[in-house]
């Protein structure tokens, strides 16, 4: 379990997991811009990005808060991955890494894809509600 209080031993080698996930997202992440780039020329190089925490779980479950977690995998990612000169930019960058931090894990991406919104399919249509007044 990442982060757990009374889990010390673990915490060291648990961040060390999550930078060595983050630089693998990166190094990825610039080979697949990369490969849209050659498909098609209009698409503009990555020059920044930008580290966004989540944390979903209890915040007495957690060692590190979620901006001290953002620096340490920021600050990672910008001396390992110097190769593709990336700046820092917190506010629309052009490589967004996302990270998400459960009790047992995290999850890490770099785009999001919008979904179907809305009701799930044969859930719409009439709906009935009864309301019965009580007695004191």
């Amino acid at each position: 379990q990442l982060w757990r209080k009374g889990k010390k031993d673990n915490f060291s080698t648990d961040v060390a997991v999550l930078i060595q996930a983050s630089l693998s997202l990166v190094h990825i992440a610039m080979k697949h811009h990369k490969q849209k780039q050659e498909a098609d020329d209009s698409i503009p190089a990555i020059r920044t990005y930008g580290v966004d925490v989540q944390r979903r779980c209890p915040k007495q479950n957690v060692m590190l808060v979620s901006p001290r977690l953002a620096t340490v995998v920021g600050t990672n990612i910008a001396a390992h991955a110097s190769e593709y000169k990336l700046t820092v930019q917190l506010k629309k960058p052009d490589l967004p890494v996302q990270l998400e931090y459960y009790d047992r894990g995290f999850t890490l991406s770099y785009e999001t894809f919008e979904g179907i919104r809305g009701l799930p399919s044969g859930s719409d249509g009439s709906g009935l509600v009864v309301i019965t007044p009580t007695t004191a």
